[in-house]
């Protein structure tokens, strides 16, 4: 070993400070996309809670109507669920800031993505026309269904008679209606519904089936054959949600499949009317 000459200070080698290394994310990258934190039990409790408030909806409404609007004159029925979907989405989103501050889980998890706004936005077009083809296929099913079974022709008209009392020729009003209806909607069965049931313990696939079930059950007024209609258009909006992970795709996608059908309504009813009125009179 060579000696260092007096005084000679030991030779150390050069030595380079390692920078971290600082991975661009995407927005939301880094907060999970579940509950997985939030423990079986806590999710079953606010499972609960949920389905509860989903079911007594209308019983809330109803209550609220008599205490707000004793004095009021009879309004329309456009007006009344106007007022009800508005009373229904405010109610949810109170409901989903409630879960998201008592548990502490991120609003990722209830497909609230923070960032790419514009890219949530694009992939509401190609749900969109997966809805439409889903609700070509129950179409031509419900077509053959009538066809079989005459009795089910009452389900039609009472669908038929729900869609024309709803404002087809304001389009504001049709606008004022159909934004709660995709907030409360989406929120609700897609949002809070399928993260939930997954946590509990069910696979993806099964949760979007008992969430779509639960959807289609709640539009009971509207007839078997509307039961149907909603399923199939509930499935692919709940396929659609697990794949994207974006509640604001999957509420423009309900929001233009609502408004287009509405439209198509407005100039398909009077003819579906004056051909039964034809009917009718041979």
């Amino acid at each position: 070993m060579t000696e260092l000459p007096p005084g000679a200070a030991p030779y150390a080698p050069d030595v380079i400070a390692a920078r971290p290394v600082v991975c661009a994310l995407p927005p939301d990258a880094s907060q999970p996309r579940d509950l997985a934190a939030l423990s079986r039990r806590d999710a079953a409790l606010d499972l609960v809670l949920l389905l509860a408030v989903a079911l007594l909806m209308p019983v809330g409404f109803e209550l609220a109507a008599m205490l707000t609007l004793p004095e009021t004159p009879e309004l329309s029925f456009s007006n009344l669920i106007i007022i009800r979907k508005w009373f229904d989405a405010l109610l949810l989103v109170v409901l989903a800031g409630y879960f998201i501050w008592r548990q502490r889980v991120p609003a990722a998890a209830f497909g609230l993505l923070r960032g790419r706004l514009a890219i949530q936005a694009l992939w509401a077009l190609p749900t969109l026309v997966a809805v439409y083809a889903a609700f070509l296929v129950v179409a031509v099913m419900v077509g053959a269904l009538v066809l079989f079974y005459p009795e089910l022709q009452q389900d039609l008209v009472r669908r038929t008679e729900f869609i024309g009392a709803l404002p087809l020729n304001d389009t504001l009003a049709t606008v004022l209606l159909l934004i709660p209806v995709a907030i409360h909607e989406e929120l609700l069965f897609r949002g809070l519904l399928i993260p939930y049931l997954h946590r509990v313990g069910c696979r993806w696939g099964l949760a979007v089936l008992i969430s779509t079930a639960v959807f289609a059950g709640l539009h009971g007024d509207q007839g078997w054959l509307g039961i149907i209609q909603v399923f199939g258009v509930g499935a692919v909006l709940g396929a659609s949600f697990v794949l994207t992970r974006s509640l604001l795709a999957v509420m423009l996608a309900h929001f233009l499949f609502d408004f287009l059908q509405l439209q198509l309504a407005r100039v398909v009813l009077p003819w579906v009317e004056q051909f039964a009125q034809q009917v009718g009179d041979g």
